[in-house]
Parts: C-alpha cells; sequence; structure tokens
C-alpha cells in the first residue's frame, strides 16, 4: 500500500494536485479511508512475499525488550476466541514455509549479528511445522536461539517441551483469561482447568523458574463468584507448585469493534479497581506470586477511543494541549487531562461505553474486514447462550466470510501439513575451544553507552563477522565473554579489552580486517591477541586519564591529589584505579568543583597501565 501512496502524495506535495484531488485519488487506494468524503474501504490482505519482508533489521545501541531478530511465521488466528479483535481482523490464516524462514534467517542473522530469532505468530503453536523449523535452525544457525510468544495452554504437550528444550529458556507464558467454565463458554476459550494445571505441572517438571499468566476481569455475565474462583484458583496453584513463581497479569476487560463483543457495555473503572484491589488484598503477603494490573482507567480510554468516532478528536488535541504526552508509560499517565477535555468538548465519555443496540449504525463500520455481521452476531448470541464455537482450521468452516470473497484455499482444506521434513541433527559433542583478547577503542557516539552495551554491540559484530564464539550451557546459554572494570557514563576511550572464546581458530589478521568493516563508525577494533588463559582484570585496573584543563578555575590540588598527574598544553592527565571506583568524587577533590561542572569534563582514557 506505501507504494501506492506515495505518488499522490509526492504530487500533492509538489503543488501538482489540489487536496480534493488529493482524496479522491487516496479513495481509489483499498484499504485508504478518508472521513471528509466518507467513503468505506475494504480491508487489504497483505500476502507473505520474501520482496515484502525487512532482512535487514535495526539492531539497537541499547538494551530493549524483544531484543532480537524478528521473524512471522504465521498470520492470522481462527481460534475465535470472542473478545480479540486481531483473531477476526486478522483473518484469512497465512503462513511461511520452511524453507522461506530459514532463508530469511539466514540473511538476517548475517546483517544484523542477532543470537535470538523471535518466531511471531498470534499461536505460535498451530503453525504445522514449528518443530521441524526449529530443528533446522539448530541444525543450519548453530549458536542462534529461538524464541517463541505466549504458547496457548492446550498447546503445552510434553512432546513439544523435550523438543523445545534447546531454547532459551525464562518463563512459560499462558492466558487463561478466565478460570470458570461458565465464562469460558462465554468467551470461548476452550480450555478446561484441568488443562492449565497440567501445563503447569510440565513447566515444573521441565524447570521453568517462572509461569506468567494472563486474566481478565470484567468480561460479559461476569460474577462476584468469578472473582472469588480467580482468587481460589491462584492460591491453590501457589500451594501446589512450590518449586515455581507466578505473575498473574490482571486487565479489565475491553469491547473491541468487529469482535462478536463490539455491542457490550464496558465495565466502569471504579468497579474494575474494587476487583484488582480485592485480588491484590488476597496476595499480600505472598512471597511467589505477584499480582500486576492494567490500569482500569487506561483501559477506559481504550474502550472509548476504539469503539468512538470523529467527535473524539477534539478531545485528544484538547488532552494533548493539556499536557497528555507519552500516555502508555504510568508515570506520565494522568487521567485528569482527559476528564477535562471531554468536559471542554461538551462529551459524555460513557455514551462510548455503552451497551449498543444490535439495530443501531456503529462508527467503525466504515471499514468492511470482510467479516460478516451476521456471523458476528451469531457469534455474540452464542456467547449469550454460553455456546462454544470450534476452531474451523480443525473442525470445519463456521463461515466467518473471509474465504468466501477470496476463494481461500486454506479455509477450505485447514491447516495441515502438506511436506514431511526429516531434519536430523547431529549429537553435540565437546569441542576445543580458543581464548582471544580483543583491543578496542571508541569516540563521541559511544561514550554515552554502557559497557554492558557496548559488549553487546560488539558481540552482534563478532557474529556478523562469522565467528563461531562458545556459549555456556543451561536454561539461558551466554556467550563466554568478560570485561574489566567499567569506565563511567561519558568517558572515550583508546584502550579498552573484550576476552572472548571461540570453537573455531581465528585468523587474527583478515577477522581484524572484517570487524572493523561491519562496526558502526566511532567503534574501533585495534588488536586480536591469542591468550593461554582468562585474564586477571585486576593487572588491568589502573589507566591513564586525560581531560580538558580550560574547564579547571584552580589547578593548584590536581597534582597533589591525583596519582602521576601532569599537564601539558590544555590537557591534564593522571593514573587512576578503576578498581577501586570513585573517579568522579576524586576529581571533585582534585578540581574544587561540584559533581555536576565535574560531569561536563570530556574524560578520555588513553591507555592501560598493566600491573606487574
Amino acid at each position: 500500500m506505501v507504494k501506492e501512496l506515495i505518488p499522490p502524495l509526492q504530487a500533492y506535495k509538489n503543488r501538482e494536485i489540489k487536496r480534493h484531488e488529493l482524496y479522491k485519488e487516496l479513495t481509489g487506494i483499498k484499504g485508504v479511508f478518508v472521513p471528509e468524503l466518507g467513503n468505506t474501504t475494504l480491508k487489504r490482505i497483505a500476502p507473505f512475499k520474501e520482496e515484502y519482508f525487512p532482512v535487514a533489521q535495526i539492531v539497537p545501541s541499547i538494551d530493549i525488550v524483544h531484543n532480537r531478530y524478528v521473524i512471522e511465521i504465521m498470520r492470522g488466528c481462527t481460534r475465535g476466541c470472542r473478545f480479540c479483535q486481531g483473531g477476526f481482523t486478522y483473518r484469512p490464516t497465512r503462513l511461511r514455509m520452511p524453507e522461506e524462514i530459514i532463508e530469511l534467517a539466514k540473511k538476517g542473522i548475517q546483517l544484523t549479528g542477532y543470537e535470538d530469532i523471535g518466531f511471531l505468530a498470534f499461536t505460535s503453536s498451530d503453525y504445522p511445522y514449528l518443530i521441524e523449523t526449529i530443528k533446522w535452525i539448530r541444525k543450519e544457525l548453530q549458536d542462534t536461539f529461538v524464541s517463541l510468544p505466549s504458547l496457548p495452554i492446550d498447546a503445552i504437550e510434553e512432546n513439544m517441551l523435550k523438543e523445545l528444550r534447546h531454547l532459551r529458556r525464562f518463563s512459560i507464558t499462558l492466558a487463561p483469561e478466565v478460570v470458570t467454565e461458565k465464562l469460558r463458554k462465554v468467551i470461548n476459550k476452550n480450555v478446561p482447568l484441568e488443562l492449565i494445571y497440567r501445563s503447569i505441572e510440565l513447566a515444573e517438571r521441565y524447570k521453568y523458574p517462572h509461569v506468567k499468566l494472563y486474566f481478565m476481569i470484567g468480561v460479559p455475565e461476569e460474577e462476584e463468584e468469578d472473582i472469588h474462583a480467580l482468587i481460589d484458583f491462584l492460591k491453590d496453584i501457589e500451594k501446589k507448585f512450590r518449586r515455581l513463581r507466578f505473575k498473574a497479569a490482571i486487565s479489565p476487560f475491553v469491547p473491541r469493534p468487529h469482535t462478536p463483543f463490539q455491542w457490550v457495555g464496558q465495565e466502569p473503572p471504579e468497579r474494575s479497581l474494587e476487583k484488582i484491589r480485592q485480588i491484590k488484598d488476597a496476595f499480600r503477603k505472598s512471597k511467589r506470586m505477584q499480582i500486576t494490573y492494567h490500569n482500569p482507567y487506561m483501559s477506559f480510554l481504550e474502550g472509548i477511543f476504539g469503539r468512538g468516532d470523529e467527535k473524539l478528536a477534539q478531545v485528544l488535541e484538547i488532552a494533548y494541549r493539556n499536557g497528555a504526552i507519552f500516555d502508555s508509560r504510568k508515570e506520565f499517565f494522568d487521567f485528569s487531562k482527559y476528564e477535562k477535555a471531554f468536559y471542554a468538548s461538551g462529551i459524555d465519555p460513557y455514551k462510548y461505553t455503552r451497551k449498543r443496540s444490535l439495530e443501531e449504525s456503529l462508527p467503525w463500520e466504515v471499514i468492511n474486514t470482510e467479516i460478516f455481521k451476521p456471523f458476528l452476531l451469531k457469534e455474540y448470541k452464542k456467547s449469550l447462550k454460553m455456546v462454544m464455537t470450534p476452531d474451523c482450521m480443525k473442525e470445519k468452516c463456521t463461515g466467518c466470510g473471509v474465504w468466501f470473497r477470496e476463494g481461500y484455499e486454506l479455509c477450505r482444506k485447514g491447516i495441515r501439513k502438506d511436506k514431511e521434513y526429516q531434519i536430523e541433527l547431529e549429537e553435540k559433542k565437546p569441542a576445543d575451544y580458543y581464548r582471544y583478547l580483543l583491543t578496542y577503542a571508541f569516540g563521541e557516539k559511544f561514550r554515552f553507552l554502557s559497557q554492558r552495551d557496548i559488549a553487546r554491540i560488539i558481540i552482534h559484530i563478532l557474529r556478523k563477522s562469522g565467528l563461531r564464539l562458545r556459549y555456556s550451557e543451561g536454561f539461558v546459554p551466554r556467550p563466554h565473554i568478560s570485561l574489566p572494570n567499567p569506565l563511567p557514563l561519558g568517558f572515550e576511550s583508546d584502550e579498552e579489552l573484550l576476552y572472548f572464546e571461540t570453537i573455531e581458530k581465528l585468523n587474527r589478521d583478515k577477522i581484524l580486517q572484517v570487524l572493523n568493516k561491519n562496526s558502526p563508525g566511532g567503534l574501533v577494533f585495534k588488536k586480536i591477541e591469542e591468550v593461554f588463559n582468562k585474564p586477571d582484570w585486576t593487572k588491568y585496573s589502573k589507566s591513564i586519564v586525560e581531560f580538558d584543563i580550560f574547564r579547571i578555575p584552580d589547578i593548584k590540588g590536581i597534582q597533589t591529589n591525583l596519582e602521576n598527574a601532569t599537564i601539558k598544553g590544555n590537557k591534564i592527565s593522571f593514573v587512576f584505579d578503576f578498581g577501586k571506583g570513585g573517579i568522579l568524587k576524586a576529581l571533585q577533590n582534585a578540581t574544587g568543583l561540584d559533581k555536576d561542572s565535574v560531569r561536563k569534563l570530556h574524560f578520555r582514557k588513553k591507555r592501560i597501565v598493566v600491573k606487574d
């Protein structure tokens, strides 16, 4: 779609067409809605083509959440959870074949140096070639690890955990949503309670340290006894599985457009908060059950804007001008700014969270998701009768409408294996390994990155360069590296060290050239030495440090308070032992400057003074 949007937007920017002409052209592009013209638009179904895939993904300089290479292995989900917007709007189901995934993974790791590949899908366990693809990754990309998103509870089988035991293991994530049979039928989550217990028992048996659980409150037909049942369930698993730590995340239910629950009302945030407090109070003294929750007032806004209309635009603008920004971060979120915006706009927010009539026109129907409205209505009525609908990919077509327009083949036959893959893995044998000491330097661009972040960047560069690093064994394999005492933030350095181990002997001169070719600007690799033992970093703790003299009002105390301090031109250099720490405090004492002024000095580590 982006390629189709560029020509008319470019023409408008070049003043070749007027605004009304731009709007008219945009309405001719499938998937574009122009509110001013009041057109309706049909959802586009993006094909899974390799040429659309972002192979050269961004590698951040600092650690972030989900810091890994990402491949979407399957799009769409037909399990039919009635609260899930993505499960309906991302239909039909599409999947990549293993050959394409392996090819994308090879190219991606070569370009980025990532250690982890994240397989993305609504339900990755529904991907028919999951185990074969993971084995293939392990065979073709050794020392590269696969991570999976949360698995459906009915997917946690012992055979699967045996196959996945080589993955990096942090925790198992399960989403029961509710615990009573009545509510499972309402939301169409066909997961019996005994299956949840079995999944947790398997997690404990396979030594996963943590289990995360996701629940909703305020779902349609919920009553007080359902909250009591949730508390009883959490207490029971905490008592039965004593080797596990649990995190239960509670979220208020939000009715979403284009789902069977688009007509239902949303619980007021005050009532949701009462339930959350009730649950948290029950585990106030617990050491292994952590209760977290999504702010009910944030959920309230999600419900308003999710099922809102164009009148809410002025609310957003007023809230923004009142200072509402970065609202997804709890330290910035201030609901009162939105309350004032609703009041100033003369809009009742509860108008948007009310129960909708089945006959009324809905604002979001300008978007045609290709899901038949009668199908959504039928699902809503089935929820009132507490009747479940099976997964159409496993049983039979439920008539949602997507396949009808596209003639989509997968919807007719379901997800089945069309091809068999025999992936034989060689038994991992202990290998010889080699020890190396890398000398590098960094300048202005890197001086506000931590030593840990710089080390992560170097590991990516080593992997991009084709080095086979040696990894630890255990739950979370890590490369065998070691670092000396870190520099404070703000320092540049002409000589830093990193120890690493490989399972292949290096051509050091050649590798050094490759490392510098793959390095971002500002990070220079100077030397690689083969060593016979891991360094004793206490011998490398002293270094010569240099900074500019022009910021120092009185230099008399420098030579008496700093070791081997010398003044040459406009530079001051001295020797400091980073093993002892406290360089900023030492400089405060020597220069007479306060802490903030010392931090503004431009420091550079010149070289290491190796102790005998």
